[in-house]
């Protein structure tokens, strides 16, 4: 096992000879910088080629084949994984939307089947990079890379620049070759670094620091099989002659039992002279030698991977040791668990709710509970509601956490005099239709009369047809284009993009087809297009499927056992074109309309014959620029808002 050694030899000998060191004036003094956050970090650049980034602080390669050929480190490794990742990833977040996104976002990409071995590249070799497939701003791909081939690429400062992946060996390095390095933003990688000392580049992981110990077990297994080797062959020794007789055997005697030795096979019968006494080497009990060693090679092992010898399969320990080391085990699960959500929640989870729109923080729980510590939980919130002494509001506050431990639904009640506050507030405010009374792309799309003067008749399809945007959306929105795109650009599109396979089959968009409809959008807005270029385009890069109606996440059948079918792909480009186009022209104006100091606006509708109920009813109601009903109301709404200004 020397090639062990050889890696901390390797390790060592390169940190004395890369050693940065911070500069000093000519007076000898150290020079000290000015500005906060500002420290100068060591680096271990790769001396060929240095473009590539820091070196590894050891062969990652090594540890690969160290965790193929030995089961006990991949079982030491593979204990940490399956107790991080024991009862899965679950979300919590006070925003029950957000929420819901991230769940389905999960099953889309089939997150928890990337983060095993995402999680065993990090604690093996201390380094581990997932990719992050970006669609516009929401991940719609991820795909776990091989550390062995990235490097990281840092400033001065230790501010990580890029990573580059480079699969050949280092030597065949030739930069005019562009296509042999892969480069990363650091937005594009999730980096999960585990035991990481100070401002190094790389962590370590668990299984660099156990290389000795390792090392000295494998060594003495080794020698205990090569000693039983040699016993099991039982070797034979041969004391010639008699010195009280004065008989000794001749050369020629010798000779003969020499030969006969060397053909020795167990069905052989014969008898030797008087003068050979025979006898076997006697290696002791080699088990009793050996037993002391490996064991205590083997618990010094587990004692240096913080992980109960129990858990690995030995039995002899005590009940009382077996539960501290599992207390002490679980602390540091823990431990890795804060670091991994830190990057989960903010590199991956944060980015999929900004792409959707929404500016909400969801928090990671690590499966649930066991029932031993739900009961351990339950007998000290029993034993504090006993108490006499005990304030209501903390009586309160503990029965409330008894329902929750016993998963009681908790009846949510509030003070008359909340209650009256509430409606007074509410009063205040102008009524806003909810979002399942009357919204677009839901559940129940409204389809199949005609409202704000268009339906759905080939007559009307045509009629539209040869509008421009700004004449369908009834206003000049180019005088605030700036806003409009920007919005566009941020826009989720959360009624026509779906998350499971079903939605997907029900006739809503990939993450993909969502980046080539926001792209339409915006070359249409731009160029003002009329309906028909902009139905066209759509339908140029987008398989526009029939819409089904979905309810709970199903599509709903009809008596036939067929799904119902909302809208034919005949006609839902053109009414996807009319309906955003309104969507995103107006929600642009708001924008513009903020920055400028504008606090209420006033809802217009498109009045005539058709116009429907709903927007009648809001037409001319003002609002609150923060507080104004969902537009548009419905698809094909023809309504926008207007700018009150104050005195």
């Amino acid at each position: 096992m020397n090639f062990l050694r050889n890696i901390f030899n390797k390790r060592e000998s390169k940190e004395l000879d890369s050693m940065d060191f911070v500069p000093v004036s000519k007076t000898g003094k150290m020079q000290y910088l000015g500005e906060a956050l500002k420290g100068i970090v060591s680096s271990n650049k790769i001396k060929f080629p240095k473009e590539l980034g820091e070196e590894h602080p050891f062969d990652y390669q090594e540890i690969e084949k160290l965790m193929k050929k030995y089961g006990i480190i991949n079982a030491i490794v593979d204990k940490y994984v399956e107790f991080i990742l024991s009862s899965g990833i679950n979300v919590t977040s006070k925003d029950k939307r957000a929420k819901d996104i991230i769940e389905k976002w999960k099953q889309d990409v089939s997150f928890q089947s990337h983060l095993k071995p995402w999680l065993k590249e990090a604690i093996s070799k201390g380094f581990g990079a997932m990719e992050l497939g970006l669609s516009g701003n929401n991940i719609s791909e991820m795909k776990v890379l091989n550390s062995n081939y990235l490097y990281i690429n840092r400033d001065d400062t230790g501010v990580i620049e890029n990573i580059n992946q480079y699969i050949k060996p280092l030597q065949f390095f030739d930069n005019k070759i562009k296509d042999d390095v892969v480069v990363f933003t650091p937005d594009e990688l999730a980096i999960l670094q585990i035991n990481k000392f100070n401002s190094e580049a790389y962590g370590y992981g668990i299984v660099y620091p156990l290389l000795y110990i390792i090392d000295d077990l494998l060594g003495s297994r080794k020698e205990m099989h090569k000693l039983m080797e040699r016993k099991a062959n039982n070797p034979f020794i041969f004391i010639g002659g008699d010195k009280d007789k004065k008989e000794f055997p001749t050369k020629s005697a010798m000779q003969s039992l020499k030969n006969k030795l060397e053909y020795l096979r167990n069905e052989h019968e014969w008898v030797i002279s008087d003068l050979w006494k025979p006898t076997t080497l006697d290696f002791g009990n080699i088990g009793d030698k050996f037993e002391f060693i490996v064991k205590n090679d083997i618990e010094i092992l587990y004692m240096a991977a913080q992980i109960p010898a129990f858990l690995m399969g030995e039995a002899s320990i005590a009940e009382g040791l077996a539960k501290e080391q599992m207390k002490g085990f679980l602390y540091r699960i823990q431990s890795m668990r804060e670091d991994i959500e830190k990057i989960i929640e903010e590199k991956i989870f944060k980015r999929i709710l900004l792409a959707n729109g929404i500016e909400a923080h969801v928090e990671i729980i690590w499966g649930l509970p066991s029932e031993d510590e739900k009961n351990d939980r339950l007998k000290v919130l029993n034993e504090i509601a006993k108490n006499p002494f005990i304030s209501p509001q903390l009586k309160n506050q503990v029965e409330m956490q008894i329902a929750q431990n016993l998963d009681i639904p908790e009846e949510k009640t509030i003070s008359p005099e909340e209650e009256r506050k509430q409606e007074e507030e509410e009063e205040k405010l102008p009524k806003v239709p909810s979002g399942n009374e009357h919204t677009h792309y839901t559940e129940e799309v409204y389809v199949g009369k005609d409202c704000c003067n268009i339906g759905f008749s080939e007559e009307a399809l045509e009629k539209t047809r040869n509008m421009t945007v700004q004449e369908w959306v009834g206003f000049n929105y180019q005088y605030y284009s700036e806003d409009v795109i920007k919005f566009l650009e941020t826009y989720d599109f959360k009624l026509l993009r779906g998350f499971t396979k079903t939605e997907i089959r029900a006739g809503l968009f990939t993450s993909k087809e969502i980046e080539k409809l926001r792209e339409s959008l915006r070359e249409a807005m731009e160029k003002n297009m009329t309906i028909r270029e902009l139905e066209e385009l759509i339908n140029k890069r987008i398989d526009v499927k029939d819409r089904y109606v979905l309810k709970n996440g199903q599509m709903v059948k009809g008596k036939d056992g067929k799904p119902k079918l909302a809208v034919r792909k005949e006609i839902r480009p053109n009414l996807i074109a009319r309906t955003e186009t309104v969507k995103i022209s107006n929600e642009g104006t708001k924008l513009n309309y903020k920055k400028n100091g504008i606090n209420k606006v006033s809802w217009v509708a498109a009045l005539s014959e058709r116009t429907c109920q709903v927007c009648e009813e809001l037409n001319g109601k003002i609002y609150p620029i923060n507080n104004t009903p969902e537009i548009p109301a419905h698809p094909d709404c023809r309504c926008t808002l207007s700018p009150v200004i104050e005195d």
